[in-house]
């Protein structure tokens, strides 16, 4: 199995320097990548001159949340008041995707020529329509499941649902596959097995951000094994460390690290 690569995500310095910290992050820990979920008043072009300067390459391009869904909306949909609260940070920080940087910081890496892959949630999916058909065939998008509601439709958090319909779509865009978010619809959803989910799926990314002792943290012993398991089944092109600020950089990438090296 050839060797996935680490990528670390904004997410780890969101609140806490801003781009720059990011890439600064980047190097000093080891990882060649980034995931990049651009602020509101993000620059496209300082973006590109930090990736020179630090010679760290953007992999990923997240997108915000929602569209061209109003703020209250986005507040509105979520469903515990934690993730309420977080939308009402997001607003403030990302905007709508549809406004985003995100949207030209792609349209400059494509033309740089520099391969990377444009995320979406899957909610974010079904708001955009046709918008994201559109997008879809002029660069790379992936999409990430979120976790299970019970109101939700089935394409919002199981991985092959989501592949299934984008296959019934023509697209080949990829699988985001976030393990934290399945874990959060287990108690909920009794059909939901990830063994077999990963192993049919056979996802192009892992986002590892687990929820257990806080959000968007690193997985516990138990987390581990069953991470080590998948990986021994699938290597995924990318692992993305997607964890909160409060979250060691330096453990985070020493423990990725022992759990691939047991798996190739």
């Amino acid at each position: 199995m050839s060797k996935p690569e680490l990528v670390l995500s904004n997410t780890t310095s969101f609140f806490v320097g801003g781009i720059r910290a990011a890439f600064h992050n980047a190097r000093k820990f080891g990882f060649k990548y980034l995931e990049l979920v651009p602020y509101r008043w993000t620059k496209p072009d300082e973006v590109l001159h930090w990736a020179q300067a630090y010679q760290v390459k953007v992999a990923g391009i997240h997108l915000p949340e929602w569209w061209k869904n109003s703020h209250w909306h986005g507040v509105q949909a979520q469903k515990e008041l934690s993730q309420k609260v977080f939308a009402i940070l997001w607003d403030i920080y990302l905007g709508p995707a549809s406004l985003s940087p995100s949207l030209r910081l792609a349209e400059m890496l494509k033309a740089k020529n520099e391969p990377f892959y444009l995320l979406a949630h899957s909610d974010l999916v079904w708001e955009m329509g046709t918008a994201f058909n559109n997008l879809a065939k002029k660069f790379h998008l992936v999409v990430e499941n979120i976790p299970y509601h019970k109101r939700d439709p089935r394409f919002y958090w199981d991985p092959l649902e989501i592949l299934r319909v984008l296959r019934d779509k023509n697209l080949e865009s990829g699988l985001v596959f976030d393990i934290g978010h399945l874990h959060q619809g287990l108690n909920k959803q009794p059909s939901i097995n990830i063994p077999e989910m990963y192993r049919l799926s056979r996802p192009e990314i892992i986002h590892i951000s687990y929820n257990s002792g806080g959000i968007h943290m690193l997985p516990n012993p138990s987390e581990q094994d069953e991470l080590t398991k998948l990986l021994r089944i699938h290597q995924p092109q990318y692992i993305v460390m997607e964890t909160n600020p409060l979250v060691s950089i330096a453990n985070g990438k020493q423990l990725l690290d022992k759990i691939i090296a047991k798996t190739v």
